[in-house]
Formats: C-alpha cells, structure tokens, sequence
C-alpha cells in the first residue's frame, strides 16, 4: 500500500515535530476566570497547548484534569504538561463520563470545563489513523482505538438508507443518495480498505469541479468520522453535565469547526439560559424553571484575520462561552 509505514514510526515521527498552536488562545483566556487555585477540566487536551496556559494562571495550588480519549494525544500532553507535576491529572477517558471521572477524582464544583472540539494536527496528519482524504490509509477514522467501529465498518456494512441518513445529517451533503448508491455498488464488487479508495468512489457519484469534489469529500469524511465516534451525541450529554458541575460563576467555553457542533452547543447554551417554559397561554409561571446558565457572548467569537493567516486551520473556529448563575 503506497504510503504504509508502522504505526509506531508515524507515532514517534509526528509526536517529535508536533506542537499544539491553540486556537483563539488570547480570547480564551481572557474570558474564562483563571486563577491561583482554580480548578479546570479540559475536556479535550489533546497536545496540551490551551491546557498548559491554563496550568499557568492557576498553579500554584489549582488543578487541571486533561481527558482524552485518544492515547497518543495524550503521551504529547503529558511530555508538554510534565513540568506542572501533581497539579496536572490527564486521563484517557470520554468527556461523555465526566461525571463518573470527577466522582472518582472526589471533585466537587470546577470553575471552568472546556472543549476544543474536531481534529488535531497530530491526527489529521498520521495517514495511518485513516482521517483524510489526501492521504492513503486503513478506513479507521477512530479517536479512540478501543471502540470496535471503524470507518471500513460504516463504509462497508452500513444499509445504504443508513449511508444517506449519516451524510445528510453529519454531513449536510445534498448528493447524499447518490454517494451512499455508489459507494454500495462498488462494495457489492470487493469492500472499500482505503481512504483513497473511498474517496474515489465518493469523486466519481458526483463529478463536478475540483473544488465541488474537494468540498464533498470534506463532508462526507466528516459524516462518517462523527458517526464512528459518535461525536454529537456525546457532546450533547458531555455540555448540560458540565454545566451541573461548574460552581456560581463559573465558566464553560467550547471551540467547534463546523456547523454541526456550533449548533449543538449554541442548543444547549439557549435551553439552560431558558426561564419559564409554560405555554404563552397561562397568565403566570407554573413549570417553576429557572435558567442555569448565561450566555457570555450571544453572538460567536472567530478568530482574527492575523491568527487565520498564523494557522488556516483556525478560520473555522467559533467560540461560545456560558457562565453559571
């Protein structure tokens, strides 16, 4: 296979020049209440890059709890987070069981939890972890590799009414029936192993320009990857636990790239900020619901024109920040 090298060369080779550049770094911080002895969870770490300015504003006598689900971001976080010792607690687990991993970390309230949501570089650049359409490599697309679905999986086992349902919700993709048909015709002939493989068959159901191609295939790798990860369901859960464990006052922040998980979160900032749900048609409150949260910035913070210049892949950030009432 062109481009096949062991796992571990690509580990050893992209942790070396690996450096986390995080994102809306500057805005980040200067919203979020950081300070000596805060207590912050970083639910996405990754490289480490927002999570050691984080452990800069609150050592001494904070702490910051890293989780992860991927396990070689995790060995990059924790070469970059080593100097802030004891005060740094990085996990290989799930923002969806935040709950369980604070229980266990006898935790009480956190002032700030985060979520730098997507992909990194780190993953998006190793062919071997089957993210990107540009480079040849297996159909896997897994952040965790403990979970038993795959990319080859969707691709290869999945109904083509289940295709089409993946690429229009996940992927927005008009041309959804089209792409799920010939994908599962070219299946019937021998099952699809490579990401190339995959997006040729994807290039060939639409035609169109090259950059119509590029954008579809975008889509689509997307579609599947938040299927094989089960991305928005468990951002869901993860946003309205997070909220129950911030104290008076603290803070939430969540960085998404696409419409999809900006929409998820703006859902959940809206539904906790929400008072009374009686219907309009009774004269006064009944439900007896208060809101919970309040919404820092209604509108999104993107980066700057001079960051996006600095890190393209920063140019589809949002940032949306709730504070706790």
């Amino acid at each position: 296979m062109r481009g096949h090298f062991p796992l571990n060369f690509f580990n050893r080779t992209l942790r070396k020049k690996y450096r986390h550049q995080p994102v809306l770094l500057a805005e980040v911080l200067d919203n979020l209440p950081l300070n000596k002895g805060s207590i912050v969870v970083d639910c996405t770490v990754g490289g480490g890059g927002h999570a050691s300015e984080f452990a800069k504003k609150i050592t001494p006598g904070g702490l910051l709890i890293g989780l992860d689900v991927d396990i070689e971001a995790l060995k990059v976080a924790e070469e970059t987070l080593a100097r802030f010792g004891q005060q740094v607690v990085l996990l290989n687990e799930s923002y969806k069981n935040l709950d369980k991993v604070l229980v266990e970390l006898g935790v009480g309230q956190v002032d700030v939890v985060f979520f730098d949501l997507g992909l990194s570089s780190l993953q998006l650049d190793c062919s071997e972890r089957g993210f990107s359409y540009m480079r040849e490599g297996p159909l896997d697309m897994r952040f965790d590799r403990r979970s038993n679905l795959t990319a080859y999986g969707v691709v290869n086992t999945y109904s083509e009414r289940e295709l089409i349902k993946i690429f229009r919700e996940y992927g927005e993709e008009k041309k959804a029936k089209v792409i799920a048909r010939e994908i599962v015709k070219q299946r019937e002939r021998r099952p699809l192993t490579t990401t190339l493989e995959l997006a040729k068959v994807i290039k060939k159901a639409v035609g169109g320009s090259p950059k119509e191609k590029v954008s579809t295939l975008a889509r689509c790798f997307q579609a599947i990857r938040i299927e094989v990860n089960q991305e928005l369901k468990n951002l869901k859960e993860a946003l309205k636990k997070a909220v129950n464990w911030l104290r008076s006052g603290g803070r939430i922040a969540v960085i998404s790239y696409h419409s999809l998980e900006d929409r998820a979160a703006k859902e959940a900032f809206r539904e906790l900020s929400r008072g009374c749900i009686c219907p309009p048609e009774i004269p006064y409150c009944r439900c007896g619901n208060l809101p919970i949260l309040k919404q820092v910035n209604k509108r999104v913070i993107r980066p700057s024109r001079e960051e996006v210049e600095a890190n393209p892949r920063a140019r589809s950030a949002r940032l949306r920040i709730g504070e706790k009432i």
